[in-house]
């Protein structure tokens, strides 16, 4: 997570120790945070806590590691393949049917994510950029629903967000370039986690994305009419968030608990398709993507639809309990 200060995650966790009479100081180069209330101390970085299991991070970090652990208790994720040459991507974009997800083995905030991929050419292109990640890069199924992140602390389910695809919306004048500064020039945007939103940063990824339907960023959409820029809805590329934590099945959820679990982690952020939350497993099509070890808050605390979550506030009472009373 690098040099913590200015975070907005590592801001709301220091503001509700602090709500709670726990002090907190800053440990080292990278701003470990110490969080003490009467004879009881926790060492904090990001949300991982002192608690949280060496090897259960290893795990989460590795995503082959998670899919066959996940596989093998029979919970639902995508087939998949582990290539570190571009001709083994391409057989096994072939052997899992022709649309396709290629990504870092190791990596986070959708870094080096391809998503989609339909054509050889698309493949290849995406086996070179993931591999700029990682030496070993995953080819697995491409499943086609809504984009969740799940929040788990000990486990409990405490928030759930509907990741939005990041759009702009045509005025019949701007170019698709032009939008995006506008989005861009919203105060609520910054860089990094800083803000509530994060700036849009225009990439090969989005070029490549307009590309497939015949636009570029030059093109201008019609008023009214709705570009996505990128197959996948990340946070910390700019997309926005819809809160949905109420509406989870508790069969989902127990999916979700149980997966955490497996992998050891007190603090963890799912990430899970489905076609629709609030349906029982075997309508809801669902399928765990990735289980994420240091789990950012943003889609919790400012979504653009719904009732605001404050993650923190579990985590923190989590650590210290009762400290709320």
């Amino acid at each position: 997570m690098g040099n913590q200060k200015g975070n907005l995650t590592v801001n709301y966790l220091i503001s509700e120790a602090k709500r709670r009479g726990i002090s907190v100081d800053y440990l080292g180069a990278r701003n470990i945070l110490l969080l003490s209330r009467y004879e009881q101390n926790v060492r904090l970085f990001g949300t991982i806590s002192e608690r949280t299991s060496h090897l259960a991070v290893i795990l989460a970090d590795d995503k082959r590691a998670t899919k066959r652990l996940l596989a093998s208790r029979g919970l639902p994720t995508p087939q998949f393949y582990a290539v570190d040459v571009e001709d083994e991507a391409v057989n096994a974009f072939m052997a899992l049917g022709g649309c396709v997800v290629i990504k870092p083995l190791k990596g986070s905030q959708g870094q080096g994510v391809s998503v989609g991929l339909t054509t050889e050419p698309q493949v290849r292109e995406a086996f070179r950029l993931a591999f700029r990640f990682s030496r070993v890069v995953l080819v697995e199924v491409y499943h086609q629903g809504r984009d969740y992140r799940i929040m788990v602390v000990d486990s409990k389910v405490v928030a759930v967000a509907e990741r939005c695809p990041l759009r702009v919306v045509g005025d019949g004048v701007l170019s698709i370039r032009e939008l995006i500064t506008e989005l861009n020039n919203d105060p609520d945007r910054g860089d990094g986690d800083e803000k509530p939103m994060t700036k849009i940063v225009i990439d090969n990824h989005i070029a490549e994305f307009l590309g497939r339907s015949n636009r570029t960023l030059l093109t201008v959409p019609k008023y009214g009419q709705a570009i996505d820029l990128r197959a996948m809805g990340s946070i910390s590329q700019g997309s926005s968030s819809i809160d949905r934590t109420d509406a989870v099945h508790p069969e989902i959820a127990d999916v979700v608990i149980e997966a955490t679990q497996l992998i050891g982690l007190d603090i963890a952020g799912l990430d899970l398709i489905a076609s629709d939350i609030s349906l029982p497993l075997e309508y809801a099509d669902a399928q765990i993507i990735e289980i994420n070890c240091s789990p950012g808050i943003r889609a919790h605390l400012f979504p653009s639809e719904g009732l605001a979550r404050n993650p923190a506030a579990n985590i923190i009472e989590y650590l210290f309990p009762n400290s709320g009373m």
